[in-house]
């Protein structure tokens, strides 16, 4: 389901006041919100099937990053990024 913009907000509070603010913290002052529906990549069906074929015709040393590679949080985009710097460390060598 959808958060409402409160329900967002509130959430992006709380994560604020674990990783930087501290306990009891004052309200914030929200002035604007825009939920996008679509924000995160939707892969569709078959996807998988698509790039792992796009990917064993890759020639040697060219590696392909990105969401749509490895997943689409930015800890996925990170660690795709390191293994394609060790891919190519490898090829190098």
């Amino acid at each position: 389901g959808s958060m409402s913009a409160e329900d967002v907000a509130a959430a992006v509070h709380a994560d604020a006041c674990t990783v930087l603010l501290g306990p009891n913290p004052p309200q914030p002052k929200v002035l604007s919100t825009h939920l996008w529906g679509s924000a995160i990549p939707q892969y569709n069906v078959g996807h998988k099937a698509i790039l792992d074929g796009v990917m064993a015709e890759l020639p040697k040393g060219v590696v392909l990053a990105g969401s749509y590679v490895g997943g689409v949080s930015l800890g996925d985009c990170v660690a795709r990024g390191v293994a394609c710097a060790d891919e190519i460390k490898a090829f190098l060598k």
